[in-house]
């Protein structure tokens, strides 16, 4: 190749280690003719002065040319052109981490050649970079340069699911409704099946191939400096799942209340918040919330039908609508209308409720009026036992009571019951005889996406 005569280098070229845009930064100086510093020279489609963003330096290879200008000299016929080159860097330049409530971010800072090279970005990604003028604004994560790309964290390095065995003291074994879903090994509470939380979500994990990873968070890109577009960008994750304790008291003004535990029997209603005191008594139960989290587009079906299914909820609440009338059939001796938020009921069976019995005043040896003989033990236990005033479900009373003539009644509050009608209805119950813990509601939420990813939180509280 001829030797351009209109161009000559001045001296060796000035080094600078660690600069901002590299690991390493040159600037060489060269006097040009006057002609070759003019817009025709500068542009000359054949040999034209300033040479494109990423050309090598003939000694330096690995270092590419970013910035190139022309000072004037006291003559027509000169001018003095600089070229700057860099060695730019195959990876971030600056890094940083920070965790919040139930997140961690990870901040990085990148420099590439604003052009289409190996160091700046791939012809698609140069199509859409707003360089080139006739292509509309885009999302910057849409014409990341390749570095960036190459570089992305992904999958998280723990168990998405890596302490849920780590049980809180006190607290009974943890169980999940299958809501529909077939595990091995399940066993049936107030006749629905369940299974252990670990065991649960270790059969979510498999089926669903759940993970945990970054995710893209906001990518800015500078591009006021000649040469080189200055990337920031960001990705979130969740943190470790972990188990947290609710003693019923806030921890700050914006914490939810404590909830209550509801009772009702034949003295009437009973209601008692968590760790706090109340006439009567105070309430010992204490609930621990375990906290998980998944990425993807959904949660999957299997944490969808264990935390979702049947409609569960992070709010349980008891709701109200029956009466009681008295023996003379026409007046309510009781009436009973209220929604109870953030309550758990207290159950022991699913077989309905009871009031004692008034009797009819049968004991043991005394004769039968029909003179079919004498009255058993039996029959006085029995003229004494509780009488149903309402059948049941693990979450619903129905109050469908009906005297019977000569039979006794049974009694609220020491008055005796002629007819029950209504309902009484629960979202999650608790119940303090069973050797497993209770489900006290379940939730699953984004708290964070980008496109169709998202982070999902998934909260089940339990109380024992």
């Amino acid at each position: 190749m001829a030797q351009d005569l209109t161009i000559r280098l001045l001296g060796r070229p000035k080094v600078t280690k660690d600069s901002q845009l590299g690991f390493q930064r040159l600037a060489r100086k060269y006097v040009v003719q006057g002609p070759r510093a003019s817009k025709a020279g500068i542009e000359d489609p054949n040999n034209p002065l300033f040479l494109e963003v990423g050309t090598a330096d003939e000694e330096f290879t690995d270092h590419y040319l970013v910035n190139q200008q022309i000072d004037p000299s006291s003559s027509m016929d000169r001018a003095a052109l600089t070229r700057d080159f860099v060695q730019i860097r195959d990876t971030f330049n600056a890094e940083s981490v920070s965790e919040s409530g139930d997140l961690k971010k990870l901040q990085r800072k990148y420099t590439v050649l604003r052009s289409q090279h190996e160091k700046g970005y791939s012809a698609l990604s140069w199509a859409e970079h707003p360089h080139n003028s006739n292509i509309p604004a885009n999302d910057p994560w849409d014409y990341l340069p390749e570095v960036i790309k190459g570089s992305e964290p992904g999958v998280l390095s723990y168990d998405v699911f890596g302490n849920v065995s780590n049980t809180p003291a006190g607290l009974k074994q943890p169980m999940v409704a299958l809501n529909g879903v077939s595990i091995a090994g399940s066993v049936s509470i107030h006749s629905e099946p369940h299974v252990p939380l670990a065991d649960a979500l270790s059969h979510a994990r498999a089926s669903s191939d759940l993970t945990s990873s970054w995710v893209r968070a906001t990518a800015t890109v500078d591009t006021s400096n000649p040469g080189v577009d200055i990337w920031s960008v960001s990705w979130v994750a969740p943190v470790t799942d972990y188990w947290t304790s609710q003693e019923g008291k806030k921890s700050n003004p914006g914490s939810s209340a404590p909830p209550s535990i509801f009772d009702f029997d034949e003295n009437g209603v009973k209601v008692l918040r968590l760790g706090k005191s109340a006439k009567g008594g105070t309430s010992q139960v204490v609930y621990k919330s375990y906290i998980s989290f998944v990425v993807g587009e959904d949660p999957g079906v299997e944490l969808s039908s264990f935390f979702n299914g049947s409609g569960a909820t992070l709010g349980p609440a008891v709701s109200m609508d029956f009466h009681f009338v008295g023996v003379d059939g026409n007046h309510r001796i009781a009436s009973f209308r209220q929604a109870l938020p953030n309550t758990w009921k207290t159950i022991d069976t699913t077989d309905g409720l009871k009031f004692p019995s008034s009797g009819t005043g049968i004991e043991e040896g005394n004769p039968k009026p029909d003179g079919s003989g004498n009255y058993s033990l039996a029959d006085e236990i029995a003229d004494g036992a509780g009488i149903k005033i309402a059948e049941g479900t693990a979450k619903s009373y129905i109050f469908n009571y009906t005297h019977q003539k000569d039979e006794p009644y049974p009694m609220y509050q020491g008055q005796p019951i002629m007819k029950t009608g209504g309902r009484m209805d629960w979202t999650h119950y608790y119940d303090n005889s069973s050797n497993y813990s209770s489900t006290g509601g379940s939730s699953i939420a984004p708290i964070f996406s980008h496109g169709n990813i998202r982070i999902w939180k998934i909260k089940t509280v339990f109380i024992s």
